[in-house]
């Protein structure tokens, strides 16, 4: 096995579980390039999945390009892909343009083109910023939302929301519209 892959191997592995052990939770915001920075590691089609002590997958995160450069915390993702399994047979995931990650906090930014999807109920919710604390399971942002399902939609700038429970805390201009269905029919 070349040099190379099994140097990768073994960061992937590490980063792995240093992703488990998590510190207070921080606010993410996305670094600021340096001229001594230096590109420490670079993962092209990547992710990392997260197995319980039963061996269940529990998340995953994916992105077309990963890089680690010398003197940040935050890795940049190119085309992130989050998923977190709720139960058997439910979960979420939520994809971008771009997005950060700080391994051992265990926060995610995403920004650009934003889209959280929940597989059991249609729940659409869209933005151009997401910030998620992957230890929680909380996802929020201050940018102008959208959620959307199948009898309703809903507008708002700002965001709180725990997406275990699918409980969505709108924080100001909030707008919603309801269909009721036609039970005439």
């Amino acid at each position: 096995m070349p040099r190379k892959r099994i140097q990768t191997i073994i960061l992937c592995a590490l980063a792995a579980l240093a992703w488990q052990f998590t510190q207070n939770p921080v606010e993410l915001e996305a670094p600021r390039a340096s001229e001594t920075d230096i590109l420490q590691t670079y993962l092209h089609d990547s992710e990392i999945v997260r197995f319980d002590t039963k061996g269940k997958a529990l998340d995953s995160i994916a992105a077309a390009e990963v890089r680690y450069y010398s003197g940040r915390e935050l890795a940049e993702l190119d085309l992130p892909k989050v998923a977190r399994t709720i139960k058997i047979d439910e979960s979420w995931s939520v994809r971008a343009d771009r997005g950060y990650i700080n391994q051992a906090s265990q926060q995610v930014r995403l920004e650009g083109n934003v889209l959280l999807t929940h597989d059991k109920n249609d729940l659409q919710l869209s933005s151009e910023t997401l910030e998620l604390d992957l230890r929680t399971d909380i996802a929020q942002t201050n940018s102008a939302v959208e959620l959307k399902q199948h009898r309703g939609q809903t507008q708002a700038k700002g965001l709180k929301a725990d997406l275990n429970k699918q409980i969505f805390e709108f924080l100001s201009e909030v707008n919603s519209t309801y269909v009721p269905s036609n039970s005439n029919k």
